[in-house]
């Protein structure tokens, strides 16, 4: 039996996998606000939750945070003086 196919796309499976789970850590360390705990919380999320925890930020915090961003630039800007 040869075992080559199969074995090349468990390696791109789980490369596909690390991918994602890197990227989802990196983004939450540049982008979370550094106000509170939430940065050390999804991180430590991603971290100990691997690629679900991974799948939770991407899925639940990531969209909210975007949300947040594009509310922040609809409103006027109120002149300080």
């Amino acid at each position: 039996m040869n075992y080559g196919n199969e074995f090349l796309i468990i390696i791109l499976v789980l490369l596909v996998c690390g991918a994602f789970w890197l990227w989802a850590l990196i983004d939450c360390l540049q982008n979370e606000p550094k106000e509170g705990n939430d940065r050390i919380v999804w991180a430590l999320v991603i971290l100990l939750g691997q690629l679900i925890g991974a799948l939770v930020y991407a899925v639940v915090r990531r969209p909210q945070r975007n949300r947040l961003r594009a509310q922040r630039r609809r409103r006027p800007q109120t002149p300080t003086g």
